[in-house]
């Protein structure tokens, strides 16, 4: 859950809570007349903002006020009791017993994340502290975004890095972007051309290209001019062949899209290629779904189209019966 401080009243945006299951609740406080706000309470929300004359506390589903309504600013920061507190000119943080947990010194605090992280602000820069107080990645970065599989995006003089939660530079902070990590591997920009490094910060395929794959195989696809060729990760070329568009690697196969030549310009199709860049499924289909969903994890079949009749194959290639349940792959024949 996020919740964002803004910049009169602190209040919890629908976006940024859980979707409810019950509606809103008020909850009922001691004389109610005497507060400008009370909050509606979504469902599994255990706190509300609530606010009187220009002063603001928390208040929680009980109608019990938590934090006194006495600050120029609240905002709740999770939702198991820490409370962003402005009574002057900057942001501290207290818990639901009213104990000072950051002392007022920061000019923004965001909210704290699942692993108790929050991201915070002073003098226009930012670091993050865990839910102690205690500052875990100096306040020295232009932006920081939170941490995704350990690793934490931050920029400096208009460049992006990364760090670890020990507050160590993992990747150098020289890259126009930087994507997230699914997996060990992930997109960098440079110039507008395209690469990719491993979580270790090495920069596994150069910035040389007009865009890349991510690698879930042993081999990935880039994109130069107006096709796309397999490399691996010494970025030496497997295939000679140059496609109109891949699909990325889902248990030890691809979906590729021939190059339309000639007076084929729309007539080009869909097949697959293994590992090793051979076609494993010739190229037959007007569309291709990679082998794996929702409700296939195991990659047993994917969902293809040829001439208007949509069905699924299995990895040889072969027609699979109608399943309802897609619990079985049959095939036909």
């Amino acid at each position: 859950m996020k919740f964002k401080l803004m910049s009169l009243s602190f209040m919890m945006t629908m976006s940024q809570l859980a979707v409810a299951a019950l509606p809103p609740i008020q909850p009922i406080v001691q004389n109610p007349e005497q507060y400008d706000t009370i909050p509606y309470i979504e469902d599994g929300i255990s706190y509300g903002v609530i606010g009187k004359q220009g002063k603001y506390g928390i208040v929680d589903i009980n109608g019990n006020i938590v934090i006194p309504v006495v600050y120029k600013d609240v905002a709740i920061l999770n939702n198991s009791g820490l409370f962003a507190i402005k009574k002057s000119n900057q942001y501290g943080v207290v818990n639901s017993s009213g104990k000072e947990i950051v002392p007022e010194i920061y000019d923004s605090i965001n909210y704290f994340d699942e692993s108790g992280i929050a991201k915070v602000g002073k003098n226009h820069k930012f670091g993050f502290i865990d839910n102690t107080g205690k500052e875990i990645v100096p306040i020295i970065y232009d932006d920081v975004e939170y941490f995704y599989s350990g690793i934490a995006k931050v920029k400096q003089n208009n460049k992006w890095g990364n760090i670890d939660k020990s507050g160590k530079i993992t990747t150098p902070i020289i890259y126009d972007h930087i994507e997230n990590f699914y997996s060990n591997f992930t997109k960098v920009k440079n110039n507008n051309k395209w690469g990719i490094i491993d979580k270790s910060g090495k920069e596994i395929i150069p910035t040389a290209y007009d865009d890349v794959k991510v690698f879930y195989a042993n081999i990935t696809a880039v994109k130069q001019n107006d096709g796309w060729r397999f490399i691996d990760k010494t970025g030496k070329f497997v295939t000679k062949e140059i496609y109109q568009d891949v699909g990325d690697f889902a248990h030890g196969l691809a979906a590729v899209k021939q190059k339309p030549t000639g007076f084929f310009q729309n007539k080009s199709k869909w097949g697959y290629i293994d590992e090793t860049g051979k076609l494993i499924i010739p190229l037959q289909y007007d569309t291709a779904q990679p082998f794996e969903s929702f409700d296939n994890p195991k990659g047993e079949y994917a969902l293809v189209n040829k001439n208007g009749e949509v069905f699924y194959i299995n990895k040889k290639g072969q027609k699979l019966k109608e399943f309802p349940s897609r619990l079985a792959v049959i095939p036909i024949g």
